[in-house]
Parts: C-alpha cells; structure tokens; sequence
C-alpha cells in the first residue's frame, strides 16, 4: 500500500480536511482523541497497530465505555510492553492484564481471580497475550467479548509513524516485511524524533537487510501445531515447547529448565519432517535441517569431513538461537554395542564429537532428531540429557485422517464427507495423505474444473478388480476380520481396496506387551483365517495369503526360539531372525505342525461363524470399505 493510498484510520488530524467555522464545539471522535497529539513513535506505532485490528463493534463499545472482557493478541512477545500503555490509553476504567507476564509456577497467568476483581470493581478486563488463549484460565476463556489479533506491523503502518513523527506529506521506501522480521524495540529504535524521515528509512533499511541475514532459514508460510492431526504427545511436548521458548525470550524462564532435545520414530512417510517445520513455526524460529544419510554419502564417509559438517550444522543453529536443528535419518549412526571392534573405533570418534556438540554450548538451540528405526541408535544419544523424550509417530487413526485430509484441503469440499473418504484412506501415512489430496488437485486442474470429492476417491482405483477377484478379496479380509472379533479383538476397519494407498486389510487391535502363548497362537489363528475363508466359501485358497502365511510362520518361530513359551526354555536368537531357525529340519516340522494345528482352529471359528462371514464380505463387496460400527452390526446379527 503506498502512503497515497493510506486509510483515514492512519492519519493525523493535522493532515485531515479543514471542516467549516461552525458556532457548535467539534467533539473529538474516539478515533481523534486515541490517535491525535504529539506522540511519540514508541506511542504512535502501537496504537495504530491496535487501532486497525479493533472491528467497528469494539470501537463502538469502547466508545460507550461498555463493560467487557477482551483479549489482545500481539504479534510476538517483543511487542507486548509496548501495547501495555497503548491498551490503557484505549480502554477507560479497565483492568489491563499480562498473559506474559506470569511465573512458571502458575497453572494460569490470567485466572478466575481477574475476571472476578474486575467485575466487581465495574470495569472491563483486558487481557495482553502473545500467546493467543493459552495460559488464560477456561472461566476467563469462555467469557471472553473480544478477541483482538493484532498483526505484525506493515508497510503502511510504520510508513504512517515515520510521516507523523517527521511532519512529511509521504514517506517511501519503508521494506516491505521489516515490521514482521524485526522485534519492536529494534523498529521503534529506528524511528528516532530529532532526525529526519530519510534517516529513519535507512536505518529501518538497514535493520530489514540484517535480519533477513539473521533469519536466512525462514520457513514458508505453513500449518503450526496447533493445526496438525495424529502427532499425540510429540504435539502435546511441542505446544510446550512453543510456551516455554516465549518465556525463556521475555527472560522468565532459564534455558537448563527447558526440555529441547527430542527424537521423533516411526515408518517412513509418517510425517516426522512436517512436524519440524510445523514446530519451527509455532516456536517462531528458523529451522536449520541437516540429514545423517546425505551427509555421509556427499562425504563418502571421511571422518573428517563428518565431523566439519556435524560442527557446522550446529554452529548454524547456534548462530540463529533460538533455534531447532533437524538431525533426520539420525540412524546413520549406529549403535556401537552392534559393532565389532575394527568399526567400533570408526564410530567412536563419530558418536563422541556429536555428543559433545550436544552436550557443550547449546543455549537456545533444540535439537530434534528423526529415524525409523529407533533401535539402531547408540543408546549414549538417546540417554536423559541428551535426546531424552522419544516420540513414536505412527499410521493416523480415522479421526485424524479427517483432520488433515481438513487442513490439506483448506477452503475447498467444505462440505464434503471426509468420514467416509477417511475410511478409504484408514492406513495412509501424513505423508500419503498430502500427496492423496495433491494428486486430486492436479486431476482437477487438468481437467480445468473444480476440484470435486469425486476427484479424492478416483485416487482408490476402486475399478481395478475384476467382479471374481473382487469377491475372493472381500471373502479373505472378511475373514480377518471375523476371526479377530471372535478372539475379543475390536475391528476397526475392514477394506477391499486393492490399489489404492491403504490396499486391502483388516485393522483390530493388536497384542499388548506381555502376551501369553494362548494370545500368540490366536494371533497366528486371525493371520491364517483369510486363506481359511477363501477354502470355506469358494472351495480353495489363492497366492494372496503369502504375506499372512508369513506373519504367521515368524510368530510362531519367535515362540519357540525366542520367547521360551514353546517345547523349550532357551533363548536361541532375536525375535526379528527366529525364521533363520527354519534352516534345520526338527525345528521347520515343529513350526509346520503347529501352523496345522491353529489352522483346524481357525477352521472351526469361521465354521461356526459361516452366515456372520458372508454377511460382511458381501456388504464388504458393495460399500469396499466397512468402519467398525458397520462390522459390528453386522456380526451382531
């Protein structure tokens, strides 16, 4: 917006129309009276900045002097001292609170025990807040009148308080984004009266080209936290994170009482790296990512170099404190205990200047690592201290797949029924999910045309099966999922989906820790029920039982030579290579005749259980997918 083009909420009455002479005293507006006078940019920049964010209703209401209760977000605890004395100058007879102001102590800054002084004191409540409703008691919450966001300040805003302080008819040159990239002292320290507007300019010149250096890892514009689904306690750590990093910038809270460190674990596509620019941006930080992988392939594994880049990315970070320093694939580094002695002394060196970068100088830098395999780690990096909280990010569940199929399709299908495409989608990574509604947009935008819910489903390819193939697909799931509801199990979900992201399946839950060999075998029970199904109803078994067959064989060779629940005590090897045990011939005919027997098992269940198994792979045939409410009716029957 250029100065010509100002609205009158920027102006000074110096610079309004003359009115003509008239014989009745002019009353000031509230506009006039707020605005007017010789103050100070300290005064003025504030003020027109909570001016333009108050609605039309607000002002009416401040001007009537109406009881209220509002909260003023700021834009960033750098600005909340400032709008201090610019709310006390707009709100008469109002009580004026801090949200940033409270200890750590305190369960909320602002509490029931405001509300109530103000109130009975007949006056309004006013609430400061950098942090929007956070550290704001629920009572305070729910009565709150006014919720006021306030914007970084923008070009015209502080081109309108340099033309004020100045007495210039128009100002140019103001950067664009210096309001946003700048703490307020450092813009209202620019802005100095004495001098001249050219001045000023330069100097807010100078302050914008320092902090875009300063800031050079700025993320783009994206969802924060509070925006993500299916993140669980990770979310809930970094909401916390996101407080304590405000604190710790107003100096209430030291850096030691901060938990900065954190690993992030789960499959691949689960989105670990969303989640790191998700919790850059609600800590209001810049992100500096590095990756373990591509750092020892663009090195070749020199030892040397490693450690120059590893010593680099954390002096970047530190450099840009407070900040987070993204380690993925942390997993490139191994666990040395898993090592033999020629290796060990490689990984020595390695594990040991990336503990000591942990460990030595790290004020106001997080460090979140990511991998998907946890277990692969040196157990030194993961200890308390250093990487302490791990957080396992898995597959979303149907709530939190209508969650971010929302947030991904913005403003568009506000209407649309994302229950049921969350059905189809039941299995899909976040990263899937994003490509799922990325993919439907270019669908759309080829064929220029809107994009329509028609456009997410086609990305199921619910027309690749043949009518034969659809019916053995729905009879082999079908019986998945009876036999786990027969062992107690919930069932989720059952699909018949065969190309799609999700494929064909049946989710229930899983064992807990501490299984016995009864809940073991009735596992291997449910992993053979589809190839069972398919012999009851349509005469014989097909090749679409081999990923079962295989569940089933490792379970029960990890029984037997891994758990000591089998014919013998001894723990012969690691549950993951129990099926190496296979090679020698008494063990592979203990594990044959066993899976023959939990085959009769199963057998019987589905036998038992024929009309309940027809049931759900017929209606399994018309609807491709069944959510759990639909499976229970239809076993209850």
């Amino acid at each position: 917006m250029s100065e010509s083009e100002l609205p009158d909420l920027y102006l000074d009455d110096d610079d309004e129309p003359m009115e003509e002479a008239t014989t009745v005293p002019r009353v000031q507006s509230l506009r006039e009276r707020y605005l007017s006078g010789s103050l100070k940019p300290t005064a003025r920049l504030p003020r027109l900045m909570l001016w333009a964010a108050c609605s039309p209703k607000l002002r009416r209401e401040i001007d009537i002097r109406k009881m209220m209760v509002a909260v003023i977000e700021v834009p960033s605890a750098s600005w909340s001292d400032c709008f201090l004395e610019a709310a006390k100058a707009l709100f008469s007879r109002a009580v004026l609170v801090s949200a940033d102001k409270g200890t750590k102590s305190e369960a909320y800054a602002v509490s029931d025990l405001d509300l109530r002084l103000a109130i009975s004191a007949g006056q309004s409540l006013v609430i400061l807040s950098s942090q929007g409703m956070e550290r704001i008691s629920p009572a305070v919450q729910a009565s709150v009148d006014h919720h006021v966001q306030i914007p970084h300040p923008d070009r015209a805003i502080i081109g309108a308080t340099v033309r004020a302080t100045y007495g210039n008819k128009s100002v140019s040159g103001v950067p664009e984004f210096v309001g946003r990239n700048a703490p307020a002292s450092a813009i209202l320290a620019a802005i100095r009266p004495g001098e001249n507007a050219a001045r000023a300019v330069a100097r807010l010149v100078e302050l914008d080209r320092w902090f875009a250096g300063a800031t050079a890892a700025r993320l783009p514009v994206g969802p924060t936290l509070s925006d993500l689904h299916g993140y669980g306690s990770a979310k809930l750590w970094g909401l916390e994170l996101a407080a304590d990093i405000a604190a710790y910038r107003l100096g209430q809270l030291e850096w030691p009482a901060i938990t900065s460190a954190a690993v992030l674990h789960g499959p691949p596509g689960t989105g670990k790296t969303f989640f790191a620019a998700a919790l850059a941006r609600s800590c209001k930080m810049p992100l500096v990512a590095t990756n373990l992988g591509a750092m020892f392939n663009a090195t070749q594994g020199y030892m040397h170099n490693i450690v120059r880049q590893m010593t680099d990315a954390f002096a970047e970070a530190r450099s840009k404190a407070p900040s987070l320093l993204f380690i993925d694939e942390l997993d490139s580094i191994p666990d040395r205990a898993s090592l033999d002695s020629r290796n060990r002394d490689y990984w020595t060196t390695i594990v040991n200047h990336l503990l000591k970068l942990i460990d030595d100088g790290r004020e106001g830098v997080v460090v979140l690592g990511a991998t998907n395999l946890i277990d692969r780690i040196d157990s030194a990096i993961l200890r308390a201290g250093r990487l302490e909280r791990h957080f396992e990010i898995g597959r979303p569940d149907e709530t939190e797949l209508i969650g971010m199929l929302r947030l991904h399709l913005g403003d568009d299908l506000p209407d649309a029924d994302l229950q049921t495409l969350a059905r189809f989608a039941f299995g899909l990574t976040a990263a899937q999910v994003e490509l799922l509604v990325r993919n439907a947009r270019g669908a759309a935008r080829r064929a220029d045309r809107e994009l329509t819910i028609g456009d997410l489903f086609d990305q199921f390819n619910r027309g690749d099966l043949s009518p034969d193939l659809l019916w053995r697909v729905c009879v082999h799931e079908a019986g998945h999922a009876v036999a786990a509801s027969a062992f107690g199990r919930r069932v989720e979900l059952v699909s018949a989906l065969r190309n799609g992201p999700a494929g064909a399946r049946a989710v229930f839950a899983g064992l807990e820790d501490g299984a016995t060999r009864e809940d073991l075998e009735n596992d291997v029970a449910i992993s053979l029920a589809g190839l069972v199904a398919e012999k009851l109803i349509l005469g014989a078994a097909s090749t679409g039982s081999h990923a079962d067959l295989t569940v089933a064989t490792r379970m029960l060779a990890a029984l037997h030579g891994s758990f000591g629940l089998g014919a013998s005590l001894a723990r012969r090897i690691e549950p993951a290579q129990a099926e190496q045990l296979l090679d020698e011939r008494a063990f592979r005919e203990l594990i044959e005749a066993e899976l023959r027997k939990i085959e009769g098992c199963s057998v019987e269940i589905l036998t038992t259980r024929l009309s309940q198994l027809r049931a759900v792979a017929e209606a399994l045939r018309i609807k491709r997918v069944l959510g759990a409410a639909e499976f229970a009716e239809l076993v209850a029957r």
